[in-house]
């Protein structure tokens, strides 16, 4: 679309970098507290699919 355009515009794709609790690293996933994070990641897991035998229910009432 960019070509089309007249864009003068370069993609230069990157790879993406995780922190613990498989997060990627971005400033507002600093500003998260551990547990935030611990949450965060469980959220994510279970969006994939890979969240194992537990429940966000159960993961929250902690």
């Amino acid at each position: 679309m960019t070509e089309q355009l007249k864009i003068p515009l370069k993609i230069i794709r990157l790879r993406i970098i995780k922190e613990a609790y498989d997060l990627v690293m971005s400033s507002r996933n600093l500003r998260l507290t551990i547990s935030e994070r611990e949450q965060a990641a469980i959220i994510y897991k279970t969006l994939r699919g890979k969240s194992g035998n537990f429940s966000l229910k159960s993961a929250f009432l902690t």
